[in-house]
């Protein structure tokens, strides 16, 4: 029984080398090329969700010559349950019993497009975000025009002020300058009437002291008229 075990074993190994060699004759390297391609193309729409790290997990499984790490087989089907590409030798091992497999392209169409949906919502997002931001820097603008109106205004109406305080000086020191003047006109007129004054008394003082000093004779006779004189003065 092992024997014929034994003899099974080297013919289903036989085989999977025969049909693996096989593989790698009848792709090209545009096949494998090609492949490659369809893993860029999943891997340049994956956005910020955990599918990012399957798409990166395509990359780096996917050699240059898109083989098995393991096996050197070609990588023609995607393990659902271990999430990586995997070749008809991995399938067949212990290690992917009973797992779930699908060829390549499909499975890369089936993750696009769950990609696509769970892409959906933050895309939408996105849009709203940037129509808040238009909304925001139309606001900017609009404060920024009002703010330098409003500065105008303030200059316009300080440079008004400005200009009435200016002449409002100027009015008064005019004014002041008037009343100054007409002071000084109506202190002259009374200082030269008290000049007046002082010079009518200093010789009504003279001359009655000229009197007092004369004879008694001649101060007698003069008596009269100078006191009629001092009458009229007083």
């Amino acid at each position: 029984m092992n024997q014929h075990f034994g003899l099974r074993g080297d013919s289903v190994q036989q085989r999977r080398e025969r049909d693996g060699l096989k593989n790698r004759r009848s792709h090209s390297p545009s096949d494998q090329t090609n492949n490659l391609g369809n893993y860029n193309t999943a891997a340049s729409t994956c956005g910020p969700s955990p599918l990012k790290n399957l798409c990166e997990t395509f990359l780096q499984e996917a050699s240059p010559e898109a083989l098995c790490s393991l096996h050197s087989e070609k990588l023609r089907l995607f393990c659902l349950d271990h999430q990586q590409p995997v070749c008809l030798v991995c399938r067949d091992s212990k290690t992917h019993t009973n797992h779930r497999f699908r060829p390549m392209d499909e499975a890369a169409q089936d993750l696009r497009e769950e990609l696509q949906k769970s892409l959906q919502p933050f895309q939408e997002k996105l849009k709203l975000f940037e129509e808040v931001k238009v909304k925001f820097d139309q606001t900017a603008g609009h404060m920024k025009v009002q703010a330098q109106h409003t500065e105008t205004q303030i200059k316009e109406q300080f440079k008004k002020l400005h200009q009435f305080l200016e002449e409002e000086e100027e009015a008064r020191m005019a004014a002041l300058r008037e009343e100054e003047e007409q002071k000084r006109r109506m202190m002259e007129e009374k200082m030269e009437a008290v000049s007046r004054e002082i010079a009518a008394l200093s010789h009504t003082v003279r001359a009655t002291e000229e009197e007092l000093r004369a004879e008694d004779v001649s101060f007698l006779h003069n008596y009269k008229a100078a006191s009629l004189s001092r009458g009229k003065e007083s």
